[in-house]
């Protein structure tokens, strides 16, 4: 498995369930409020290694940035926030998804429902933070 199989991984897996990916890999803020809709954004943590005979086991922080836009008030924003993340993590998180391919395991380490912005808390961003857990021979 190669590292870079991770990100295909919940990048399919987010357009399974009608998703765009926003193609700046290391800058969300530059999306345009009028393209937030159903958009994402995959972060990578800092990956870290452990000696295991032969191999490494590897864990692989790293963070999915769902945004939506326009809800009725805050509190329906976080309210649909929600729904969305509980869509994202049942998609990624099904067996077939979390295990196979080299991956042992995706674990979920939070969710958080966030505003867009500080002057427009209707738009919300859904941060999920995951760790992917996979054994590499190189």
């Amino acid at each position: 498995m190669a590292l870079k199989d991770v990100r295909a991984l919940f990048r399919s897996s987010m357009e399974s369930i009608g998703y765009e990916e926003w193609p700046d890999s290391f800058d969300f803020s530059n999306i345009p409020q009028s393209a937030l809709d159903d958009r994402f954004h995959i972060e990578d943590g800092s990956i870290s290694f452990a000696a295991q005979h032969q191999a490494f086991e590897v864990n692989y922080p790293l963070t999915i940035r769902v945004f939506k836009k326009g809800g009725l008030s805050p509190t329906q924003a976080v309210d649909d926030g929600l729904d969305i993340a509980d869509s994202v993590l049942a998609v990624v998180l099904a067996p077939a998804n979390r295990f196979g391919a080299g991956i042992k395991g995706v674990v979920i380490n939070s969710v958080l429902p966030e505003p867009y912005s500080a002057s427009d808390d209707n738009d919300v961003i859904i941060k999920l933070e995951f760790t992917a857990k996979l054994i590499c021979s190189f």
